[in-house]
């Protein structure tokens, strides 16, 4: 059995793919690491999440998967999940894709489509600290949650919205035991500033937050699991290199 097979999800429980720290050299067949750690189900919305228009702040920005190539995603949904520092209940940006009724997304370019994404948050300093792939084709269902936990910081202000910027979901496949490509999880591209296209999107889908954009567009993910334009060239290199 394959590394990508090793957990399904018959029950509610999420499985969770770890994966090795960026400092250590990364032997490529050990790129996600699967541990038997499992976590259960959250419960209601935070509390700092949909607060009375008069207080809230806007998160936006875009979210999507490759749908072609040898990376493309095959998983249902994509997700980053995002908390208000020193809590820990949780919002997600996501990007589904269900199998029956495929997403054509808000955005499709080559290869590539994505969703625009606003969340109302109250004013405060925030975090994304965990990736998700969740893949279901209508019999075999697995869920890939990152581990240890990250930090991309963001800060949020009263009156505002704050774009944070691309994010865009590559697949990872692997081998069973006869040689057949199966889904394993993936990882994140971040690309950074795609204002000028996302702006009038938003503008259209969100048109009760027209409001002073603020760009917070980050400069070095420090995640392991959200990869820079140039890191995935060298992963993606790696991998061919040691297939």
């Amino acid at each position: 059995m394959s590394n990508a097979d090793a957990f399904f999800r018959p029950c509610a429980l999420r499985c969770v793919v770890k994966k090795r720290g960026r400092n250590e050299k990364l032997p490529i067949k050990l790129f996600f690491i699967l541990s038997v750690l499992c976590l259960v189900g959250c419960a209601t919305d935070p509390t700092y999440l949909n607060p009375k228009p008069e207080e809230a702040g806007y998160l936006v920005g875009s979210i999507g998967k490759v749908i072609t190539g040898e990376y493309k995603s095959p998983h249902s949904a994509v997700e980053l999940y995002l908390r208000k520092i020193g809590t820990e209940d949780n919002v997600r940006i996501s990007y589904f894709d269900p199998i029956f009724i495929p997403n054509s997304g808000d955005i499709n370019e080559g290869g590539n489509r994505y969703e625009i994404f606003s969340l109302s948050l109250l004013p405060g300093n925030y975090e994304i600290y965990q990736t998700r792939f969740y893949y279901y084709n209508g019999q075999v269902e697995k869920d890939y949650y990152s581990k240890p936990d990250f930090s991309l910081p963001i800060e949020i202000e009263k009156g505002k919205m704050t774009y944070i910027g691309e994010f865009l979901a590559h697949g990872l496949w692997f081998k069973n035991i006869v040689g057949f490509k199966v889904p394993g999880a993936g990882f994140f591209e971040y690309n950074g500033d795609k204002l000028e296209r996302d702006l009038p999107i938003i503008n259209r889908k969100y048109p009760k937050i027209k409001t002073h954009v603020l760009k917070r567009i980050i400069s070095d993910t420090a995640s392991p699991f959200i990869l820079t334009p140039l890191e995935v060239l060298e992963y993606k290199s790696e991998l061919e290199n040691n297939p």
